[in-house]
């Protein structure tokens, strides 16, 4: 018997795109006063974040946010045009912005594994990351029925202030624990397909 491996085919493999913005340190300082500001006069809401504090989808629409806002927007619209560059989108694809909200994780604070429903990606923006602060786990999926022969079902993302991740909004994702004292300050985004 002559026998042969013709080649692995690995399928439908989930991108994570990362894009940074060198700019973000000028107006840091600004985006972290002004969210404080908000979270201290708002109440917040309860959704994956869990001892932390997570604003509503929709406090960008503040019209003191529109400076960050075009900044922050000019970011993601770039990072979607280089995710979908090779990605043979279909003609006339268009993504708007479903919501965006921001989430403050202190001490002992974390994300719950979760997913983005009628979205077509989601994104993240990292804007003050303690040593310490945790790390955005993308999870596998099929982790479930695959979990005897793969040794790895996830991938972690070290979180860098003025870098997105953007990734389809179906995957399964948390945030690991803040160990430190200082909090970790992200943004959060919604992308679909009107």
């Amino acid at each position: 018997m002559t026998l042969s491996v013709s080649g692995s085919h690995y399928l439908f493999p989930t991108k994570v795109l990362l894009s940074y913005d060198s700019q973000f340190t000028a107006y840091q300082s600004q985006l972290i006063e002004w969210l404080n500001t908000y979270s201290q006069n708002n109440p917040g809401v309860s959704r994956s974040n869990c001892n932390g504090y997570q604003s509503s989808d929709k406090f960008y629409l503040a019209k003191s946010f529109a400076p960050f806002f075009d900044k922050i927007s000019t970011h993601i619209k770039y990072t979607i045009k280089e995710y979908l560059s090779d990605q043979s989108p279909p003609a006339g694809l268009s993504l708007e912005l479903g919501g965006m909200w921001f989430n403050y994780n202190y001490q002992h604070s974390y994300n719950n594994s979760h997913t983005h429903p009628s979205s077509v990606l989601a994104g993240v923006l990292w804007v003050q990351c303690p040593t310490n602060g945790g790390s955005l786990i993308i999870e596998d999926p099929l982790a479930f029925g695959s979990s005897c022969i793969t040794t790895k079902t996830f991938k972690d993302y070290a979180p860098i202030p003025g870098r997105v991740a953007l990734f389809p909004a179906h995957i399964p994702h948390r945030v690991e624990m803040n160990s430190s004292k200082t909090p970790r300050i992200s943004i959060s985004f919604n992308l679909y397909q009107p």
